[in-house]
């Protein structure tokens, strides 16, 4: 990993399932994330704590057509942290409510290797994997004394 993907990883996520209106302006992306924050998560976060938003390529799936996942970097690594680790609160009990997802903006490769990762965890060829501040991690087993190990290419 670069620096500067290093850089751009660590600064932002990648919330997914964001409602989005057919001609959604910059500003409105931001109010939409902030209200998130707020109602959901319970963080108070301001337009200012947000350096960009961005709306990126477009899914489809069986339903028809999921909201294009957003870019948002915060200017805040601190901040950035806390509604990351608050993301588990999103999950809603109602089917009928939307699905938001926040996920890590992962480097292309660590993309692929997580997904490799995650693919090795449903064969029980690994415990677990994550993500964190854009590096992927992996357990072998349960023990809680085993100390995660980076992952940093797999041979397959």
């Amino acid at each position: 990993m670069t620096a500067m993907e290093h850089s751009c990883s660590n600064w932002s996520h990648v919330p997914l399932g964001v409602p989005t209106q057919r001609f959604c302006a910059w500003s409105s992306a931001i109010y939409k994330i902030i209200s998130i924050c707020r109602g959901s998560l319970g963080v108070d976060l301001e337009s200012d704590d947000i350096e960009f938003v961005k709306r990126i390529r477009r899914k489809t799936n069986a339903n028809g057509i999921t909201p294009p996942p957003i870019i948002v970097k915060f200017r805040s690594t601190n901040l950035r942290n806390k509604i990351y680790g608050l993301r588990k609160k999103l999950r809603s009990s109602n089917p009928d409510t939307p699905r938001i997802y926040i996920n890590e903006n992962l480097t292309p490769e660590n993309a692929k290797i997580y997904a490799q990762c995650r693919n090795l965890v449903k064969t029980k060829k690994l415990f677990s994997t994550w993500t964190f501040g854009g590096i992927v991690y992996a357990k072998l087993s349960p023990e809680k004394n085993e100390k995660p190990t980076q992952v940093i290419k797999l041979y397959t």
